[in-house]
């Protein structure tokens, strides 16, 4: 049994089974709004950390584009991830971890696509863009319904009612 609040990599494969798909939908909500309100505070804290105009903020401002954007963007890519965090689900390998590096591949593979496979301006930042739009799915999953994830919480039952 899993007894961790933030699972990292294992989690109860009961849960998935008991919860339906309300807890798909909410996440998927999440993925559509969240990140849209993410992108004001790290493009702020860009400009505050480093200069004007630096390559780090250049990196910084472009995660805040793509934060901006991830509604128009975003919604492709949960038709490919939502199988595969249902399947991780079903198999109890649904912790935070593993939904930040599914984001992460999948921000990488993007990039590639979208810029070439072999870039010499590679940048990091759909990466990092995915890893976050894939924690804030995962993080409304455990928010709203912990019990998806197996996370024994009040009232949450596994098995037949006594």
């Amino acid at each position: 049994m899993i007894t961790s609040r933030l699972p990292f990599w294992r989690t109860n494969p009961v849960g998935f089974a008991a919860s339906g798909y309300w807890p798909i939908l909410t996440g998927c909500l999440a993925v559509l709004i969240v990140p849209s309100l993410l992108a004001f505070p790290v493009e702020l804290v860009g400009d505050i950390l480093f200069a004007l105009h630096t390559p780090q903020n250049d990196a910084v401002e472009l995660l805040a584009i793509m934060l901006y954007g991830s509604p128009l963007l975003s919604w492709p890519a949960l038709v490919g991830a939502v199988p595969i965090s249902l399947t991780c689900a079903a198999k109890g390998r649904a912790g935070w971890g593993v939904a930040a590096l599914c984001g992460g591949v999948a921000g990488s593979l993007a990039e590639m696509i979208v810029g070439g496979a072999v870039s010499e301006s590679y940048s990091p930042s759909l990466a990092i863009a995915g890893m976050i739009i894939a924690l804030v799915y995962w993080l409304a999953l455990r928010l709203f319904y912990p019990a998806t994830l197996g996370i024994i919480s009040k009232g949450t039952t596994f098995g037949p009612a006594p």
